[in-house]
């Protein structure tokens, strides 16, 4: 083996030569393959994650409505139970579309009116406040109060303590003014809630950033001219919300359910689409950047079978001397182990770099369009089997790349080598 391991080195060790420098050279491919494969898969790896993480923190694990569309009038008994029974924690909410009047324009948004006393314990809304917890990290939220985004406050140009003027459907058509038949004189007006802003948040979600504000649930229903005390639906907080979908059938075969109309949706059917759509993009470009690798690879298998040409006398040689098959086709086979693994480690710290350093990256290349992308900055996750994956199979391409001339090497005719003048 010390006579493998010495005449690999010598093969390899830089001369002042064009050979060597191409040799070498050719480690860049597979650096360049694994380093953008790292890089693709992180950024792809982290958007579904990050969309998700914050659906699940700001929205619910579980939500639960009516099939009909109708509003639950005793959720009160129907959070008891599920208290009670599964130890889940409950918030019950009201969400509908909205208009906000700023001087002579309307906005459309939607706000979801939410319980603070319930909500601050079955979600993680407040650990997206940037303005306005008190000195227990908590937000303040009455029914003359509002939680709008960052970027709703900048685009109406409000902060904590100003004026939002909400309409909602139902009321913004009976603002002309209506008279009974018969009765010019008896006028009715629905006038529009003028809501205090209370709280500022910034998830990094655009599609809740941009679209969502929230409001007490009691604004919600005078706004829908529900009763007091009913909710559209409830949201539920579960320990493990990976198992949500087992939960949610867990729900539905309930027998207390079974009378109220009740229909419960996983997180995991929010942007199910898109998830998937995510998915397969990920698959498809993970292959596109193998094959891209596997081309790196045939740059390593180029370079090596050169060299056998180059060494096609020293080949001869060494069979001469009582060189086996096996000790030959070892040399030239440590050699594309070796440029792979060269190559794939520097991607690998290329790959780590470019990803520590993405937001200068996507500054240096152009704007990071939010709307767009639907997050407010650049997403990452890496997973430590895509890195795996991607270091040990460019390694391993290589090597097989490598073999084609590490057995032309071995089918050298020594006594034509040695007759040979190269």
């Amino acid at each position: 083996m010390k006579g493998i391991f010495f005449l690999t080195w010598r093969y390899l060790k830089p001369k002042k030569n064009i050979s060597s420098i191409v040799t070498w050279l050719s480690c860049l491919g597979p650096m360049l393959g694994v380093g953008v494969l790292l890089v693709v898969m992180s950024v792809m790896n982290g958007h579904p994650h990050e969309i998700q993480k914050k659906i699940m923190e700001v929205e619910s694990h579980i939500s639960m409505s009516r099939y009909d569309g109708k509003f639950f009038p005793d959720y009160l008994d129907l959070m008891d139970h599920i208290e009670n029974k599964y130890d889940f924690k409950c918030s019950p909410y009201t969400q509908m579309p909205i208009f906000i009047q700023q001087d002579k324009s309307i906005k459309s948004f939607l706000a979801k009116g939410i319980l603070p006393e319930y909500d601050q314990e079955a979600s993680k809304l407040k650990t997206y406040i940037i303005d306005g917890l008190d000195e227990n990290g908590k937000y303040q939220l009455d029914p003359k109060g509002a939680l709008i985004s960052s970027r709703l406050s900048a685009m109406l140009g409000v902060t904590i303590g100003d004026k939002i003027i909400v309409h909602s459907p139902q009321k913004y058509g009976k603002l002309l003014l209506q008279k009974e038949e018969g009765k010019v004189d008896d006028v009715y007006l629905n006038m529009a809630l003028e809501l205090t802003v209370s709280g500022i948040f910034r998830t990094g979600y655009v599609d809740i950033d941009k679209n969502l504000m929230f409001i007490h649930l009691d604004s919600a229903n005078e706004l829908l001219e529900q009763d007091w005390g009913a909710s559209l639906g409830i949201d539920l907080s579960i320990p493990d919300p990976v198992k949500a979908e087992e939960v949610t059938k867990e729900l539905a075969r309930d027998p207390y359910f079974f009378n109220t109309k009740a229909q419960f949706y996983p997180w995991q059917y929010k942007k199910k689409q898109f998830f998937d759509i995510v998915k397969k993009e990920k698959t498809m470009m993970t292959l596109v950047l193998f094959f891209i690798v596997g081309g790196a690879a045939v740059g390593v298998a180029a370079c090596l079978f050169s060299l056998v040409l180059q060494k096609t006398r020293e080949i001869g040689v060494l069979k001469a001397i009582g060189a086996t098959p096996i000790q030959i086709l070892w040399v030239f086979l440590i050699q594309g182990l070796v440029l792979g693994s060269l190559g794939s480690t520097l991607g690998l710290i290329g790959g780590l770099f470019t990803l520590d350093k993405r937001e200068w990256v996507v500054g240096i290349l152009g704007n990071w369009d939010a709307d767009f992308y639907m997050l407010d900055r650049v997403p990452m996750l890496i997973l430590s089997s895509d890195v795996h994956l991607i270091f040990w199979g460019a390694i391993i391409i290589c090597a097989l790349a490598s073999l084609f001339p590490a057995l032309v090497a071995v089918s050298v005719n020594p006594v034509k080598a040695l007759q040979s003048n190269e």
